[in-house]
């Protein structure tokens, strides 16, 4: 009888199915890009997934993260996040953190058996101290930079952080690497031109979205390869 992995074991074969379904991701953040990265991981089939954000839903998150309904304000991230995975995937061990993340406290979150680490903050100096605690756990990480202000998918890119350009966001992460000594950071970015604005970010669902998804998929071919 065809289940939930059918179609994707006819792509990646049965060998790559069991090599995702063993593999533990953390993601950390669940707005415009983490809640479709936690999307596709959960329906490609990751077998233990943690995902951590602190924040509630507000109305203005309806344009682009999944989670965020008319229904749903005012509730937790982390916790829709948990609930809606483990409806995609019932074997998925889900663990929800509705925790903001600081460089002080994230080795007392991020497991050191974690295979993955999805970052999907707006905290530079997080993105920067996830950076240097999977390079030194040995843990594959994908950040990714700037999404605001952005509509052409087609201009994303997964890079190291040190062959970023354009983007503002990829700009800090990568003198703050350097000052903090990080070789190496597996980054997805957009090289869209930005103009700049005050006030709040102007952003759509397509870049936050694609960004997410090209994130995992980014994990998936490592994983693959191995």
């Amino acid at each position: 009888m065809a289940d939930m992995y059918s179609r994707t074991e006819k792509l990646i074969g049965s060998a790559g199915v069991e090599k995702i379904k063993k593999s533990k991701i953390f993601i950390a953040g669940l707005g415009g890009v983490g809640s479709w990265a936690a999307e596709a991981a959960a329906r490609s089939g990751f077998g233990r997934i943690t995902v951590a954000d602190g924040d509630m839903i507000d109305q203005t998150n309806r344009n682009r993260q999944l989670y965020a309904l008319s229904s749903t304000e005012g509730e937790k991230k982390a916790l829709l996040a948990q609930r809606r995975i483990r409806d995609i995937n019932p074997e998925c061990v889900v663990t929800s953190l509705c925790i903001r993340l600081t460089p002080e406290n994230l080795c007392e979150y991020i497991s050191p058996d974690t295979d993955f680490l999805l970052d999907a903050t707006d905290d530079l100096p997080v993105k920067v101290a996830m950076a240097k605690y999977c390079e030194k756990q040995g843990i594959f990480m994908v950040s990714s930079m700037g999404t605001g202000k952005k509509l052409d998918i087609t201009r994303l890119r997964v890079t190291d952080i040190y062959k970023t350009e354009v983007c503002p966001m990829a700009k800090a992460v990568r003198a703050l690497c350097r000052r903090e000594g990080v070789n190496a950071l597996k980054c997805v970015w957009s090289d869209e031109p930005v103009s700049h604005s005050s006030g709040d970010m102007p952003s759509m669902v397509f870049v936050p979205a694609a960004a997410g998804l090209l994130a995992v998929k980014t994990m998936v071919e490592y994983l693959l390869k191995e």
